[in-house]
């Protein structure tokens, strides 16, 4: 109750999306925060509840969610991203690509991802070079943008470059004392 009251309240400032707002129970999902939701202009995602084809299955099923959002790193990578987001699709709900600000690779897969999902939204921040501590990032060119969208190579893999240099940095084990 509180969750839905204050996601509501929040929506006149312009929130439109509540991600993961209570705990996995769909039956509440259903029955009484996506309808408040809704009515109050915010559609519900659903992220961590969403990370295996059975529980997009479920979620689908019973018109829990709005909305699902996928991250290129969870387990199953690409092609189970790819049919989760088609079940979801097919299911009425939209899909949303997360973020994933580790090291610059996720980021790539992250893009190559939205790239191919059906009925797709990007959400979050999904290039956080913005959001990196200097030097996390072991990729040194990322994907070109023009107009507006990034461009994605045309070759095998991500399509971009690790500085294995870097990488062997961030991978030595730090100690503080």
């Amino acid at each position: 109750d509180e969750a839905a009251t204050t996601l509501s309240d929040v929506a006149q400032y312009g929130v439109f999306l509540a991600e993961d707002p209570i705990e996995k129970d769909y039956s509440v999902y259903q029955q009484k925060l996506k309808p408040q939701l809704n009515r109050a202009g915010v559609k519900l995602m659903l992220d961590q509840q969403a990370r295996t084809m059975a529980d997009v299955f479920e979620i689908g099923s019973c018109q829990a969610a709005d909305v699902i959002n996928f991250h290129a790193n969870w387990h199953s990578g690409f092609s189970g991203a790819l049919d989760r987001a088609h079940v979801a699709a097919a299911s009425g709900m939209e899909n949303f690509i997360g973020s994933a600000i580790y090291a610059g690779i996720a980021d790539a897969a992250n893009i190559t991802l939205a790239a191919v999902c059906p009925a797709l939204l990007v959400c979050e921040q999904v290039r956080g070079a913005d959001f990196y501590l200097e030097g996390d990032s072991v990729v040194d060119e990322f994907y070109p943008l023009q107009n507006g969208a990034y461009q994605i190579p045309d070759r095998p893999g991500l399509g971009i470059e690790v500085n294995r240099d870097k990488l062997d940095k961030l991978t030595e084990e730090r100690v503080e004392m």
